[in-house]
């Protein structure tokens, strides 16, 4: 196997399992950031080796433009003395779209289908839902539902925080977005070819299991809307949909009514400790925003609430990259729109990653970033 084939499987790996990209290190580095430090210098000689394969993309120019104005908004924001390293820090998640460049190119040379994608994602997903439902069967088992000790437990062991344990005994872990994916191209798999494979079941199962005792109210949200699009699309062609859909539906019946719903997030906003702090964060960002609605604050803004990386990548957007920021990502959103059918799958993955990064930083952080640009890649063509 080419090394550079390798470099690219781990890669994805990493960005798939690794959630916010803290759990693998490497010399106290973090795995992502040498990853992505390995993956562009080997383009880098790749191409000033071989130049005449580089090829031109449909999607080059946004993605570079996302880029520019990042750089831009970092320079705003020094220009405003803002702290350096705050400004270093918003600007490094986002920088995470060069990949696009390398990825596209390694994908186009080693011929990676999105059969190739599609199994990385199930090996994935399956590890990150039996690591999941294990920790939450220790914590109700060997700790009787205590979040704090076992928190403190968790932090001793990792020695930084990868997990977020919730009030009820729930466990929410970053990578559980990828998950979500597996699921949204599980289920329009058995639509579109009528059939699944007895571990591709097994693994929607447990995927769909491990979201829901995350109490994530946006993963609800998207599972249900992302259903319903696939549903739509495939119902008057494969009678699979509806067994699926049904299915669904007593899966996640089953669990929400033995859930005691007066100790979770999922229903009462009083038991939502963060949601009074997120109401605060919107106030002071409409009032950031209105002081440079068209360039931005530029990267480093602090609010009293957060210092940097808000919940919602909208309101960060907004105020840190102004409607110039804000308008390149509707951009993207209408492109990958028009070209939504060479991939419907994928397709409806990123529409749902806009509609989580409401609530949670997806869009303009790497987790998130990496799934638009495997997009972008698999609607180059029809795969």
């Amino acid at each position: 196997m080419k090394f550079k084939l390798v470099i690219v499987i781990i890669l994805l790996l990493e960005l798939f399992i690794g959630g916010s990209g803290q759990v693998f290190l490497m010399f106290d580095t973090p795995l992502r950031q040498i990853l992505y430090v390995l993956i562009l210098l080997t383009f880098g000689l790749d191409i000033l080796i071989k130049p005449k394969y580089l090829k031109k993309s449909n999607f080059n120019w946004i993605v570079i433009a996302i880029i520019i104005w990042a750089v831009i908004s970092a320079c705003i924001g020094i220009l405003k003395e803002h702290d350096v390293t705050i400004v270093t820090k918003d600007l490094q998640p986002v920088l995470y779209f060069l990949l696009f460049f390398p990825l596209k190119y390694y994908f186009n040379k080693y011929k990676l289908s999105y059969s190739f994608l599609y199994k990385f994602l199930l090996i994935s997903s399956f590890v990150i839902s039996i690591s999941v439902l294990y920790l939450f069967f220790v914590l109700h088992i060997l700790f009787n539902g205590d979040t704090f000790l076992f928190y403190d437990v968790l932090l001793d062991y990792f020695g930084r925080e990868i997990i977020w344990l919730r009030r009820g005994g729930y466990i929410f872990y970053p990578g559980l977005f990828y998950v979500f994916i597996s699921i949204i191209l599980i289920i329009d798999k058995s639509f579109s070819q009528g059939k699944l494979k007895i571990y591709e079941k097994i693994i929607y199962i447990l995927g769909l299991v491990s979201l829901i005792l995350s109490m994530t109210k946006g993963y609800v949200i998207v599972l249900i809307i992302g259903h319903y699009l696939i549903f739509n699309r495939y119902i008057k062609s494969s009678s699979q949909a509806l067994r699926s859909i049904s299915l669904t539906i007593i899966i996640i019946s089953v669990f929400l009514l033995n859930i005691n719903f007066e100790e979770t997030r999922m229903t009462r906003f009083s038991a939502d400790t963060g949601i009074d702090l997120r109401f605060q964060t919107l106030n002071e960002s409409i009032d950031k925003f209105s002081e440079n609605i068209i360039l931005g604050n530029g990267f480093g803004t602090e609010l009293n609430t957060k210092k940097f990386h808000q919940e919602n990548s909208f309101l960060d957007i907004l105020v840190e990259q102004g409607l110039i920021g804000f308008f390149l990502y509707i951009i993207l959103f209408v492109i990958v729109y028009k070209f939504r059918n060479r991939n419907y799958a994928l397709s409806i993955s990123f529409f749902m990653s806009y509609i989580l990064s409401i609530t949670n930083p997806y869009i303009n952080n790497p987790i998130g970033i990496g799934l638009i640009i495997l997009v972008l890649i698999f609607l180059e063509k029809d795969n």
